[in-house]
């Protein structure tokens, strides 16, 4: 099972039916505002910004745990202004309960809790399919996605290293600067 924790110990099991696969279709889009096609998000290079675009992915798993967040929440016990609602979901305009209740479950999601909910969305987006093929597509893309993202990670601390070097002379001359004897006289 595709399983996560909340930031408040809750539960939450990702399953993605065809039934929640066409909300997400109707209600998430990607960064060129093209509606987000789980069926074919491989195809259309849109597993990629899924993973790196964590506002993206959370309106994804809400709308895949909509069921399961709504008997959890109490609409009425939540105290939301009526211009905040629709941040993520403009579209909710008349749907207000599903507008309060993905502000109250991205409210529950914190740094360690979206380490956990990625790995819950990949297993279930590769359990979604039948065919042994298909998943077989979706792990490699994933495999090379990590890999990907590994390298970016080194040439970017790589990169800061390059940096700090640079910048040790810099800084040392700045405390030498601030440490002359006439700066402290009155």
């Amino acid at each position: 099972m595709s399983n996560f924790k909340d930031s408040s110990g809750r539960d939450w099991t990702i399953k993605i039916k065809t039934e929640s696969a066409d909300l997400v279709k109707k209600y998430c889009h990607d960064q060129q505002g093209k509606p987000i096609d789980l069926f074919r998000a491989i195809e259309l290079n849109q597993i990629e910004q899924i993973l790196f675009d964590v506002e993206l992915l959370v309106n994804i798993v809400f709308v895949l745990l909509r069921d399961q967040v709504y008997e959890v929440f109490d609409v009425d016990e939540y105290n939301c202004k009526q211009a905040d609602l629709y941040e993520d979901f403009p579209e909710l305009k008349n749907e207000p309960k599903m507008g309060k209740a993905s502000r109250w479950f991205g409210g529950c999601v914190d740094g360690d809790v979206l380490r956990q909910m990625l790995v819950a969305f990949e297993e279930a987006i590769i359990d979604f399919f039948p065919s042994e093929s298909k998943r077989e597509t979706i792990r490699k893309a994933l495999n090379k996605i990590r890999e990907i993202e590994k390298q970016h990670t080194t040439m970017v601390l790589e990169q800061i290293d390059l940096n700090a070097e640079k910048m040790i002379p810099i800084m040392r001359e700045q405390i030498a600067q601030s440490m002359k004897p006439e700066l402290f006289a009155d």
